[in-house]
């Protein structure tokens, strides 16, 4: 029972070092905060050569003459589509964040369970399970409550109990929380084992 515990106490804290890792890791890169300044300065170079580029054009329909301004509408063109071309690669980038965080929330999530299960108290029921295992009890035949197996009568319901003709109690399985302990430290082990190293 103390293994079971030391090993939820293990997983529970796993399961939270790996959201703390998580939440940290959820932050905008060096590199996407370069690209969001990038973006902004194109996309204010991209307004202000727009309003040059009228500026010039209301001047010359009061002059009554036309330039050339291909350059100007080139250049904007060009810092509009590199704007545009950096907000999909931020919002890609943020998605692939948005999406790595959630699943490594869900996988934390997993073993702070995990451990939980292993870590409660035992029901009623284990707590049955091992005087029955060792024989020093056995259950009345009429209320089922544990009386020693020496007992001819039962304190609990004052029914007299023959002990040769009592059938014996069946060896019950292992709780959810036994096979759970077991499953998880046989994964455990074995990733160790496949990475030649072992935590315990």
């Amino acid at each position: 029972m103390e293994s079971k515990k030391g090993w939820g106490i293990f997983l529970v804290i796993v399961g939270l070092g790996i959201a703390l890792v998580a939440v940290i890791n959820n932050r905008e890169t060096e590199h996407e905060k370069s690209l969001r300044r990038m973006r902004d300065i194109r996309t204010d170079a991209a307004r202000d050569l727009r309003s040059w580029d009228n500026a010039v054009k209301a001047y010359d329909q009061m002059l009554g003459q036309r330039s050339d301004r291909s350059d100007t509408e080139s250049d904007i063109a060009h810092y509009d589509n590199s704007a545009r071309d950096d907000t999909a690669e931020l919002a890609e980038k943020a998605h692939e964040r948005s999406s790595q965080f959630a699943i490594t929330l869900v996988v934390a999530g997993v073993f702070v369970i995990l451990g939980l299960v292993l870590t409660q108290r035992p029901t009623k029921a284990v707590n049955e399970l091992n005087p029955l295992q060792t024989g020093d009890l056995r259950k009345c035949p009429f209320c089922a409550e544990l009386v020693k197996q020496e007992a001819r009568v039962c304190r609990y319901c004052g029914r007299a109990i023959n002990p040769q003709s009592e059938t014996s109690v069946a060896t019950e399985g292992n709780s959810f929380a036994d096979a759970l302990f077991f499953a998880t430290r046989t994964a455990i082990l074995r990733f160790a084992r496949q990475r030649h190293y072992r935590p315990f």
